[in-house]
């Protein structure tokens, strides 16, 4: 194409006579490295429309903190977008001095991608102890019986976010002491706080530890030893508890002697506040929980047509080892021709019990093959259970259970907790157990199989005539005016 037909890059032309040295009305004529400047770079003012690459946005020159330096050094080729490249290239014969024009994306696309990236790191970014104590401190202001559900269920988020109550405290148990601790501010300081019966979370002042140590953790089961163990401490031994940190426990402990100061603290300063949750209230809630917990595990096994007329001193005792699991779609719970992890008494959700079967199978071009498919026997869902004969009797699984839905949830009891049990209650499993889970004969898998095989199949034939239907016509479906 004729250079004069050619379209102009504006843009870059306007770059072009902004050369520091070109003529103009305060200089006559050029310097020479201007001119020679100009001389490499001036095709590149016509643009070829055959090019596929798309032409530099228009108004690059607003992004041009300094339009008089325009002599910089050509980037390395892998800095260059691959559709801009022509934008900054090395010519033949030039030096290392070019114009190259900084490429920032037009595409909004490219804007909200960068802008959803940021806003979901800024959501997962765990937020700062800092951040927790002022938050804690603006909905604590509130009376616990003024609380809204959301309020409550925000503070449960913020507790989870405290490290040592955490740790030692279960996810369902925190949701509950959300709803009951409360803002406990001292106007006056130079006091000495008794933290046995609560535990308590700096807010705002500071509060030195007069007893070692400080705290009460949940592991700390012998409470006989941990009182044989604090010591007061001296003047120069005691350590300052600032804010975001705890003190005190949830297990009330009781003073062995009325002079005692175990798990106290001074407070030297005036308007200290403090996140408080009262031991008596969490030992409550823990009952509470337990006792919710475990009146749903009887139920379970109880609607177990195998465990109906148990009496309860059994059904206890299985009840008190068995956890709960819940396993995604599409796990294996159990293999054929291996032990069953555990016994389970599914609460919700379904299970495919798969048989396997060695098999001939032709291929495409005459040739027989042995494959090993897995067939779809039967399901097991709510009020059945699993395992016991493979555990009790140490026989490999009959066949494999996968999870068919979203979730399926169970109380399971695994084998160390079964070697707990007395001899009697095992004997009762063992006799509440469904013998024939899985048990099929060969010819029933074999048929089974057949069955299954056929239905594919047909179900591929059906298929292939109505594409070659609908492709004989020139329909296609999700495409053009068959598009949804």
């Amino acid at each position: 194409m004729d250079e004069s037909t050619k379209p102009i890059n504006y843009d870059f032309l306007r770059k072009l006579v902004g050369i520091e040295g070109l003529s103009n009305v305060l200089q006559k004529r050029s310097t020479a490295d201007a001119h020679a400047e100009v001389m490499r770079n001036y095709h590149r003012v016509f643009v070829d429309s055959a090019a596929p690459s798309r032409l530099p946005p228009l108004h690059t020159e607003k992004r041009f903190s300094d339009r008089a330096s325009l002599r910089i050094t050509q980037p390395p080729a892998a800095e260059l977008p691959a559709d801009r490249s022509c934008c900054a290239q090395q010519q033949p014969g030039g030096g290392g001095s070019l114009l190259a024009i900084e490429y920032k994306p037009h595409d909004i696309r490219e804007f909200t991608r960068r802008a959803h990236a940021n806003s979901k790191v800024a959501a997962s970014a765990k937020p700062t102890k800092h951040a927790v104590v002022q938050a804690l401190r603006r909905l604590l202001k509130q009376p616990m019986y003024e609380r809204t559900a959301e309020e409550n269920d925000k503070i449960y988020q913020l507790m989870r976010n405290i490290e040592p109550l955490s740790s030692q405290v279960s996810d369902s148990l925190l949701k509950e002491l959300a709803t009951v601790v409360i803002l406990e501010r001292w106007p006056e300081g130079d006091v000495t706080l008794l933290a046995h019966g609560s535990l308590f979370l700096v807010l705002h002042g500071c509060a030195v530890a007069l007893t070692e140590p400080s705290m009460h953790g949940m592991d700390d089961a012998d409470e006989a030893a941990f009182i044989e163990r604090c010591r007061t401490l001296e003047k120069d031994e005691q350590q300052v508890i600032k804010v975001g940190e705890m003190f005190g426990t949830l297990k009330y402990t009781e003073q062995p002697r009325s002079g005692d100061k175990i798990l106290s603290v001074y407070l030297p300063d005036d308007g200290s506040e403090f996140l408080k949750i009262s031991s008596y209230d969490y030992q409550r809630l823990k009952q509470q929980l337990e006792n919710k917990d475990e009146t749903e595990k009887v139920g379970l096994l109880l609607e177990n047509p195998g465990y109906t007329l148990w009496s309860r001193q059994p059904l206890l005792k299985v009840v008190r080892l068995v956890d709960w699991l819940t396993v995604p779609a599409n796990s294996v719970i159990a293999s054929e021709g291996f032990k069953a992890p555990f016994i389970g008494y599914i609460q919700s959700g379904t299970c495919l019990l798969l048989r396997k079967l060695v098999a001939n199978k032709t291929l495409k071009n005459g040739q027989e093959v042995q494959r090993t498919a897995h067939i779809v026997m039967s399901r097991i869902g709510p009020k059945q259970s699993f395992g016991e004969a493979s555990l009790l009797d140490q026989e490999d699984m009959p066949c494999t259970l996968i999870a068919e839905t979203d979730t399926v949830r169970m109380a399971v009891l695994r084998p160390d907790k079964l070697a707990e049990l007395d001899s009697d209650t095992r004997l009762l499993i063992g006799q509440s157990a469904d013998a024939s889970l899985g048990k099929m004969p060969q010819e029933e898998v074999e048929r089974e199989y057949v069955v299954q095989e056929s239905a594919k199949e047909w179900n591929e034939t059906k298929q292939a005539v109505v594409d070659e239907v609908i492709n004989a016509r020139g329909i296609r479906p999700g495409v053009g005016k068959w598009a949804k």
